[in-house]
């Protein structure tokens, strides 16, 4: 649109549309813009969530499997919202909570507390690391998977750190088996596609599960990109 005083309307698969205004020529490459990856669209898709990240603290995780892992974590962190309710614990033979005033039973806690709307929690377990010892299905049966596995509360999202790893069957299987998305980061150029993914995952079953999406407010946001556009 040539008018600076109409708004540009963009209708994506998703349910709803973005506008820009006042209205521009829309001439950027598709890979240069995508309203997915900000955080108002993040926000609003994925509704308030109940997030704990756990981030593999062991030996084998050192080096540039450690600086994969932090992107990656800062990248997940990035994706957040004044909304969500986070906590991080790095693992090793012992468990290290990176805010020692919510120690345990997060997740519990909250569901049990009804913070939330019946039905509706969006909660997830993020996990980083190079390798599972074993297979973990007696712990999602104990704590997971409810009413004859027809009640999963908890999404299980499995990041595989490394280029040569072990154990990435194990790794997917818990992903699918809890509702959640399975990735493979090999490098650091990687980490934000493969980090993003999960969004539309977690968004997905808001509409299955309720007659109608929960109303989600969202700041104020100018897109940088679009400004230097029109200045130029």
């Amino acid at each position: 649109m040539s008018d600076p005083t109409m708004s540009w309307q963009y209708f994506g698969s998703s349910t709803g549309f973005l506008r820009h205004f006042p209205g521009i020529h829309w001439n950027y490459e598709t890979d240069h813009f995508d309203c997915r990856t900000r955080f108002w669209y993040i926000e609003a898709a994925t509704c308030s969530k109940d997030i704990v990240i756990l981030i593999d603290n062991s030996g084998s995780m050192t080096g540039m499997r450690n600086t994969i892992a932090r992107l990656a974590v800062n990248t997940i962190l990035e994706t957040f919202s004044n909304n969500d309710f986070i906590n991080i614990f790095s693992f090793n033979k012992t468990t290290k909570a990176l805010v020692p005033c919510f120690p345990r039973d997060l997740l519990v806690q909250h569901r049990e507390n009804k913070t939330c709307p019946e039905g509706m929690c969006n909660q997830a377990i993020m996990l980083l690391t190079d390798n599972v010892p074993d297979n973990l299905t007696q712990v999602f049966e104990k704590y997971n998977w409810f009413e004859n596995r027809t009640r999963i509360p908890v999404r299980i999202f499995t990041y595989l750190i490394g280029i040569e790893v072990t154990n990435a069957r194990e790794m997917q299987q818990m992903a699918c088996q809890n509702r959640g998305y399975y990735v493979h980061i090999k490098s650091l150029e990687e980490v934000r596609s493969q980090v993003l993914k999960y969004i539309s995952v977690i968004a997905r079953p808001l509409v299955l599960q309720a007659t109608e999406h929960p109303l989600t407010w969202t700041h104020t946001f100018v897109d940088i990109t679009v400004s230097i556009y029109i200045t130029t």
